[in-house]
């Protein structure tokens, strides 16, 4: 169940990094995923969840959209690192595993 949940999120992480490109900012999928990735860490405690909050917020952010253009590319670039990191980390564990 460890490892099947690890692909589903790793493949919903490459997934998310190219809907921010090219997607529309206000969506709730990247939401789905940050729950998904939330519920991640506090069952199997293997990711920070200092970063996967950092993203939480993040997407919530740029979901609830009042903000300008720059405050929306803002945040997208906080976001990035966080997405990068759950990507990276769970190719690490499905490699381990």
């Amino acid at each position: 169940m460890f490892l099947v949940a690890t692909i589903g999120l790793l493949a919903m992480a490459f997934w998310l990094i190219v809907f921010r490109f090219t997607g529309k900012a206000d969506s709730n999928w990247p939401l789905i995923f940050w729950g998904l990735a939330a519920a991640h860490v506090q069952t199997f405690e293997v990711l920070n969840p200092y970063l996967v909050w950092l993203g939480v917020s993040a997407a919530l952010f740029l979901r609830f959209e009042f903000l300008g253009r720059t405050f929306v590319r803002l945040f997208i670039i906080l976001e990035l690192p966080a997405l990068c990191y759950v990507g990276w980390r769970c190719i690490n564990i499905i490699m381990a595993g």
